[in-house]
Parts: C-alpha cells; structure tokens; sequence
C-alpha cells in the first residue's frame, strides 16, 4: 500500500472523497459511509458538514490508513519471516543426510552471507516489527496469527516476547492456540520446560539455532490417562503401553484435548474419572507432528523412502521404543498428513511408564467447559 499524503488544504466534501480514495474506502452512494459520517458527526452527507466535522472525518480515514498500512506490512513480514525458514527446510532436505542444526544453520548462513546469530535474516525486520504500534481493537484473526508468528521469533529479546504475550491473552485468552505455543516458546527458552507441549525443541534458548529439529526431547506438563476400549485400531500407531494427553482443570474435575475429542466423537469412551500423572524430568519424549517430522525420524532409523506410504507398513516404531521413553505429537496440519492424521489430536504414546510419576485417581469433567488453566507443573 502506498504511504497515505495528509492533506493539508481547506476541508470540502471533495479533499474527503479524495482521501477516501487513497485509502481505498468507497463512499459514492455508500450506505456505510453514510452511516460511518453520521456516527462521528451526527450527521449523513458531508455537504452538511463544518470544517470541524470535516476534520473529524479526515481523521478517521488517515488513522485507518495508517492502521491498514501497518497491517498489510505486519502481514508481509510474517509472510517474509515463513518464507526464509521454508528456504531453509528445503535446503537442509536437500542436502543428504542432513538434519537441522546448529552446524547446518552456520552453513546456511555462510552461504546467504549472513551473521551465524542471523541464519534467517531476521535481525532487520525483527527490529522493525518490534517498534511497530498496532492498534489490536481492529486486527483480524489473520493480523492476529501474522502478529504470533513474528514475536515467536524474537527469541533474542524476551521482554518484548513477555509483553506480546500479555496482549494475545489480554485479546484472545490463555485458551487460544497463539498464546500457548508463545507461551511455551518463552518458558522454553528460559527454563528448559513448557505447558502446552507445542514445541519440537525445549531447551534453554535453543530454538534459534535449532528450528524445525524434531529428533529431540520434550519436556510436558502432566498427563491425563482416561480408560477407553482395549480392542481399538491402532495399526497405523507405535504399540504404546499407555496413552495420554496433557491435562488441563483442577480438582473440580479435568480434562485433555483426547477427552474433549473423545466427547464430540465417542462420547461412551469417556467416563467419570481417569488418572492423573507427573512427567519425569529425564524422560526421553520424541516430537514427531507431521508426516514430514515421521519421514524425517523414519530416516534417521535407516529407511530409505521418499514415499510418505511407505511409512504405513515399515515405520520403525520399535527401534524408536528403545532410545526413547514415550513419543508426543501435537497436529500441525492435520488435514494435509497422511501417516500421522489418525493420531487425531494433542497425545502421547509411552512405551516405558516408569517415566509416569504421582499417579492419582481425578474426576474427568461432564462436559466441555471453555478454555481451562493447564496443571502447573509440580
């Protein structure tokens, strides 16, 4: 969008409708800029208007393309921001055997001619998206997703990402997906855990040398364990010894993203309680979201495939079992996969349950009850 020019002239109904235009607001036989002069003036068509009723008008539209203007360039950033990581992914994948690392990132920054501290361009348009002022009262869900994905990267100031957050739970609430992966980007990068179990990497301050790695540990908040048929599908699986989802409630009663699943699509799955578990600190939990995660691990397990097929008969989910303690999946683009679509939703297979800890009998909520606080850790 082209920088709005305030104009400076006497007011008349014509500098209006010239300013409307810049910012692409239509207004000749326009209901809503009928509506829109009447709420700030009082009054319907601008011929009616004084100069300071004009200059009300002429207000709002500059701040509206001011607000617009930032917007659309949040949106470009964002969508810039995806793109340098995509860049990356693919060549990372490109080259044989390789997997993303610190190692590989210096390597792509040397090859883009960039700071090592800078392997995705980053440092220019996070300082300029950092001294941005939104006006959030009017950001879309798209603003508001454009607005996430950015202060998730700006891992290098944590204060800025603390106030971001601030403003998602303030907008959007605790419940909403941006702020739980902003949330355990922060608690990550500063204490070693997380929450919500959104991320492939969870270490302090890792994350900006070692994104999109997904042959690592995670560390999750405690699980939920609700008993359900013993005879289920579950070929396309790993054979887990138990199943959980990470829960979320209180002692009145709780619930996981499995048990809210389970109520909408098998409601006589679920029944009054479950068990309730803490996650060992030394668990070894493999992070493995998407068919291109699964092809990545089946990979490094010595499968030699392109083809995301091939994972249905040949996944090696017993060579996994014995390096790690449980695998933790949370859908990234559910519709899109194939291997991995059937694990539904947020869950945890554990083959070694000894990593299981404090386990104690709760009350699983009757019905869906909004966006619950997620257990503490203890």
């Amino acid at each position: 969008m082209k920088a709005v020019e305030f104009i400076t002239e006497a007011l008349t109904p014509a500098t209006i409708h010239k300013l409307a235009d810049r910012t692409g607001v239509k207004w000749d036989n326009e209901p809503s800029f009928l509506r829109l002069t009447k709420r700030l003036t009082g009054k319907e068509h601008l011929d009616d208007l004084n100069q300071t009723e004009l200059q009300k008008v002429k207000q709002y539209l500059e701040k509206q393309a001011v607000t617009e203007g930032l917007n659309q360039s949040l949106s470009s950033m964002a969508g810039q921001d995806q793109a340098e990581r995509n860049a990356y992914k693919a060549w990372v994948k490109a080259q044989p055997g390789a997997i993303m690392s610190a190692e590989m990132g210096a390597k792509y920054a040397q090859l883009k001619n960039r700071s090592k501290d800078d392997v995705f361009g980053d440092a220019v348009r996070q300082d300029k998206f950092m001294k941005m002022k939104f006006d959030f009262d009017k950001f879309t869900d798209k603003d508001w997703k454009d607005y996430w994905a950015m202060a998730q990267h700006c891992d290098k100031n944590r204060d800025f990402q603390r106030n971001a957050l601030s403003i998602i739970k303030k907008y959007q609430g605790m419940g909403h997906e941006n702020y739980q992966w902003l949330y355990d980007r922060i608690s990550c990068g500063t204490t070693g855990k997380q929450k919500y179990g959104t991320q492939d990497i969870c270490g302090k301050d890792k994350q900006a040398v070692t994104e999109g790695l997904t042959e690592t540990t995670s560390q999750l908040g405690p699980q939920l364990y609700t008993p359900h048929p013993k005879n289920l599908d579950e070929s396309m699986k790993p054979k887990a010894a138990l199943w959980t989802s990470t829960a979320s409630g209180s002692n009145n009663g709780y619930t996981s993203a499995w048990v809210e699943w389970a109520k909408s699509e098998m409601p006589q799955w679920i029944g009054h309680s479950g068990f309730l578990y803490d996650v060992s600190p030394s668990a070894r939990i493999l992070t493995i979201n998407s068919d291109q995660d699964a092809m990545r691990v089946a990979k490094k397990y010595g499968m030699n495939t392109t083809d995301i097929m091939d994972l249905f008969m040949y996944m090696p989910w017993k060579k996994i079992a014995k390096d790690y303690d449980a695998i933790h999946h949370v859908p990234s683009n559910r519709g899109a996969d194939l291997f991995m679509h059937s694990w539904d939703v947020e869950s945890t297979a554990w083959f070694n349950t000894k990593m299981l800890l404090n386990k104690r009998k709760v009350p699983i909520l009757a019905s869906k009850q909004g966006n619950l606080a997620p257990v503490k850790l203890r």
